[in-house]
């Protein structure tokens, strides 16, 4: 996945911040307008949830139909006997975000998903089906929806260039992701299903044992329970009036943004920059050299200044293609493979060399994969990978990336700054430090001094169906599906039968608190009246009316006359027709 090059990462929902205003003559920050996007989106989002809850559909949006078996070819592997199905077109909610499925013709097929290509590059993505089972033999697979959030840059959609720049980029854009997975062996229900996932996804990853993530139910949202805290190094003082003192904390002479980021659940990498420059390479191998085979990396989008060229020691990140675009345009999936760089960039040929080769199914993938090249790409350009510099590699050539152990800080080596984890955490957490050289022992945010939770990412998951497959006689297996979705109305259909609801004023509220107005407000043609619970006060006169009904919640609805006027009736009809009274109780006063 890409990530945004910015100064700094201000986003801090518990200061209940509303907005950001600018003031003249002050320098506009990119922090700002950032915080400025997020705190509008994150009030949409947490609105969202207060109004439909943490998920569901208005429409037949991601419902699974049509389950059929297929084998999977899988690059470097045998076949997968797996199955593929349809999921229609429309929305979804979950956590307050929109993901929906739209497709111009016939509906989105799970193996033929655009935002996630590499579904068919590994057999660990595919569900296998269950031809194994014995006659009468069950299984359920769960079906989910997993959607996130990511950076897409120009690097990726080369239409976000502005040309009139001559080369440089500008701003980068937020892609709302989703992908529809698959848990199989899951139990009976779509309640009890759901839990095995959330059971699945919070589960501790070796080495750690220790206690679960979590799964806010509130959101819908998988949350990590990994704390990061910066530690500023001791400074260096001496008396020797020869060697000069070295102060605490932050060394750089620049404004840095560090990114540090999971690899693996003890493992981490980081970089300068927030990990931002991403390349388009294509992988070669390097002339006459033993063991050089796939571990040339040439560049076809070149690094903008020296400071960016990849040096020997530092980590680079191959990353394949993950969604498709309608211009043909690929995104970078979210994680891919690190290498550490054997021979620096080398800005006369646009190469260097890693110290492993990139692996074989990598490059067979895009081979295979000729339909989601671009022809505005020139032909021997079409196939690429993308390339992610990570300048706070190990410098080793096996391990790239850095362990870590709770509670241990581990050092950023040449930054004066140290990171301690407070736990085991999942693969892709990650945290942005904004370093300054004027303030060497404080980084932003401030929290990142004590304890601080991930930046991101945020995965957000929901039951789509549950998938029963049983074997029939005769070994013919068949699959049913049941639809898991929550569904809810769009508030302009919520009405139903009622043409107006009427509340008591009291302990609930309509359209209408009084019943009185409500029969006012119907058209001349009549209609429905709908009283919630509570004790309405009225004396209605309907007259001169037809085709009116008024419908209480049975018992839960009491209709007593008002106190100003307790000798006349609650309901009277004068030269009226088709007047209907029911499901409510009627109190009168002696």
């Amino acid at each position: 996945m890409s990530t945004k090059d910015i100064s700094r990462f201000l986003f801090q929902p518990r200061k209940r911040y509303s907005s950001v205003r600018m003031q003249q003559g002050r320098v506009i920050l990119d922090s700002d307008w950032n915080e400025s996007e997020r705190i509008d989106d994150e009030e949409a989002r947490r609105t969202l949830i207060e109004v439909i809850c943490s998920n569901g559909t208005p429409n037949q949006g991601f419902r699974v139909g049509n389950v059929q078996g297929a084998d999977v070819a899988i690059p470097g592997g045998n076949p997968v006997a797996s199955y593929n199905f349809n999921f229609e077109n429309g929305s979804f909610y979950i956590g307050g975000l929109r993901f929906e499925s739209e497709t111009d013709e016939n509906p989105e097929t799970f193996l033929g998903q655009n935002d996630w290509l590499q579904i068919d590059a590994s057999a660990d993505s595919l569900p296998v089906r269950p031809n194994d089972l014995p006659v009468g033999g069950v299984r359920h697979d769960l079906i989910y929806l997993r959607g996130w959030e990511q950076c897409v840059t120009a690097v990726e959609d080369s239409e976000l260039l502005e040309r009139a720049l001559g080369g440089p980029d500008a701003s980068v854009r937020i892609r709302r992701m989703r992908r529809v997975e698959a848990l199989t062996n899951a139990p009976d229900t779509c309640a009890a299903a759901f839990n095995a996932l959330k059971q699945r996804l919070t589960a501790p990853i070796a080495p750690d044992t220790g206690n679960p993530h979590e799964f806010d139910l509130r959101n819908y949202e998988l949350k990590s329970k990994a704390r990061l805290t910066v530690v500023p190094n001791p400074g260096d003082i001496t008396e020797d009036p020869c060697k000069p003192a070295v102060p605490g904390g932050y060394l750089g002479a620049d404004n840095q943004t560090i990114r540090v980021q999971l690899t693996a659940t003890d493992r981490f990498i980081w970089g300068y920059d927030n990990a931002a420059p991403l390349y388009r390479v294509q992988v070669e191998n390097i002339p006459d050299a033993p063991n050089g085979i796939r571990r040339k990396i040439r560049f076809l989008s070149l690094p903008h200044d020296q400071a960016a060229q990849p040096l020997a020691g530092q980590a680079v990140e191959i990353i394949p293609w993950g969604a498709f675009l309608p211009n043909k345009e690929k995104v970078a999936e979210f994680q891919g493979t690190l290498f550490t760089v054997e021979t620096s960039f080398d800005p006369e040929d646009g190469s260097l060399t890693i110290t492993r080769p990139v692996p074989q199914e990598l490059i067979q993938w895009l081979a295979t994969h000729q339909q989601f090249e671009s022809d505005r790409d020139e032909t021997e350009r079409r196939q690429y990978f993308y390339l992610r510099l990570w300048t706070g590699g190990s410098g080793d050539a096996a391990n790239p990336d850095h362990q870590f152990t709770p509670d241990t800080p581990v050092s950023l080596e040449g930054t004066g700054l140290s990171v301690r984890f407070s736990d085991y955490g999942l693969p892709g957490d990650f945290w942005i430090i904004a370093a300054r050289p004027n303030t060497p022992d404080l980084v932003v945010p401030w929290e990142l001094l004590d304890s601080a939770p991930p930046a991101g990412p945020r995965y957000f998951f929901a039951p789509l169906a549950l998938i029963r497959w049983r074997m029939g006689d005769g070994a013919i297996l068949q699959a049913t599906v049941h639809d898991c979705r929550e569904r809810f109305r769009p508030l302009c259909d919520l009405r139903g039968c009622c043409t107006v609801i009427v509340g008591d004023g009291v302990s609930s509220h309509g359209d209408f608190d009084s019943i009185e107005e409500a029969v006012e407000a119907l058209p001349d043609s009549g209609g429905e009246i709908c009283l919630l619970p509570g004790q309405h006060r009225a004396n209605v006169t309907i007259a001169g009316r037809r085709n009116i009904t008024i419908k209480g919640c049975g018992k839960q609805t009491r209709v007593v006359p008002r106190e100003s006027n307790l000798e006349s009736p609650i309901f009277q009809a004068l030269d009226s027709q088709g007047i209907t009274l029911r499901e409510m109780e009627l109190v009168t006063v002696d």
